[in-house]
């Protein structure tokens, strides 16, 4: 059977799955930068349950499933020369599960029930792992293009495949166990007394791995950009992709010995993976300003630069000492953030025929940029930065709200039409 012919007729298409993902985990983005904005104001308390719940989104609910799901299955097939996903019933289940996962998330954080949300946790755990399972089958099933000529975000996303693989079954096997109470996981969670600080530190550790599973597709987006808004590939490509997989096989290797074994300090382990993650950042900042010059500079090539330009200020100051492990991650977390505002922009009007309005666009880009800076730079550079970083979060929070407001209105004349259809 060829492989195209493992796409039934009827499935969805994979493009729109991938805008739905993309779609659910800005409704999810939303609701996190709210929480966020909350703890910034001290309009709630700071305890370690709330800033525990923002992580656990921003990661697990917002990044990890925009970034690996929605541009999987909005790019991968174009990117290997396949018609669509080998398994697109399983990207159509994985696409309900993360919505079902960020309104299980939704509800635990209005009730505040803990196993309400370990099981949203292990819903969209599934969902990445189907993810993963599909991303792998395609590319060695469905590809058709040579693997000399697979850009980068196809690799990419093959390697990222493999890192969820390995990590995202642990992250929901320890949701499960916490939530019944059986296990070492719920011993760790009893013996601190029921303290949430308890479910921090096993999701810290168990996430450690999506480090690099933010950080590879993040990457392969920035080149997809810039090979478009340039005209030219980037040079050393193949160098750049070795480095990927071997980086990101050395974390995961990593990982899995101080998770099974325990041979490794844990503060070393937290110490090593960023500075593995600093090195592909660089090199990719290298290879773009190579092939910089003449490039047009409009909206996707503007996220995708800050995207890149919060990477190596990250890597560069992690490699000297000047940034904590935590810290990375958080800027890991922005970069990631940045890389899918400019999928978003370079996908949108190709797979709808419509444009989000361009004064408003560089309006948001603005005030999340700017309110990006304002709350990071501070404690980055070890400053007291409590009034820059309100205001930060004040521009960046006004900036999504502008963006799901004008995003809702440029879809708004699609989703009616589909509604349209659907009840005929």
């Amino acid at each position: 059977m060829a492989a195209d012919d493992m796409t039934p007729k009827a499935a969805p298409d994979h493009r729109l799955i991938g805008l739905a993902h993309l779609l659910i985990a800005l409704i999810a983005g939303a609701g996190a930068s709210g929480l966020a904005a909350a703890l910034r104001f001290g309009w709630i308390e700071g305890s370690a349950g709330a800033i525990a719940a923002h992580g656990v989104l921003m990661t697990f609910f917002v990044t990890l499933p925009a970034l690996f799901g929605g541009i999987a299955a909005l790019a991968l097939p174009a990117e290997i020369g396949a018609r669509g996903p080998a398994l697109p019933r399983m990207a159509h289940l994985a696409l309900w599960l993360h919505a079902l996962g960020v309104a299980g998330a939704g509800a635990a954080v209005l009730t505040a029930s803990l196993p309400v949300g370990l099981g949203a946790l292990a819903m969209v755990g599934l969902s990445g792992s189907l993810s993963a399972i599909n991303v792998i089958t395609t590319f060695v099933v469905a590809r058709r293009r040579p693997a000399a000529e697979v850009p980068v975000l196809g690799w990419s996303l093959l390697i990222t495949a493999c890192v969820l693989l390995a990590a995202l079954p642990v992250v929901s096997a320890a949701a499960v166990l916490l939530a019944a109470g059986i296990g070492r996981p719920a011993a760790l969670w009893l013996d601190a007394g029921g303290d949430v600080a308890a479910l921090r530190g096993v999701l810290w550790f168990y996430g450690q791995p999506e480090l690099f599973a933010m950080l590879l597709p993040g990457f392969g987006i920035i080149a997809h950009v810039t090979e478009r808004a340039t005209g030219r590939a980037l040079p050393a490509r193949t160098a750049f992709v070795g480095l990927l997989a071997i980086v990101a096989a050395l974390g995961t290797i990593l990982w899995m010995q101080q998770s099974f074994a325990g041979t490794l300090p844990m503060d070393g382990f937290l110490a090593l993976a960023p500075r593995l993650a600093a090195l592909p950042a660089l090199m990719l900042a290298g290879l773009v300003l190579m092939v910089l010059r003449g490039a047009a500079l409009g909206l996707p090539m503007a996220w995708g630069m800050a995207a890149l330009a919060l990477m190596a200020t990250g890597a560069v100051t992690t490699l000297l000492g000047g940034t904590e492990p935590a810290r990375f991650h958080y800027v890991v977390a922005l970069a990631s953030a940045f890389a899918l505002f400019a999928a978003f922009y370079l996908w949108l009007p190709e797979i709808t025929g419509r444009a989000l309005p361009a004064r408003s666009a560089w309006v948001q880009f603005g005030l999340i940029a700017l309110g990006t800076v304002l709350g990071w730079a501070p404690g980055a550079f070890g400053s007291n930065g409590t009034v820059p970083a309100q205001i930060g979060t004040g521009l960046s929070v006004a900036g999504l709200a502008l963006f799901l407001v004008s995003a809702g209105l440029a879809l708004r004349p699609l989703l009616a039409r589909g509604w349209a259809l659907r009840r005929a």
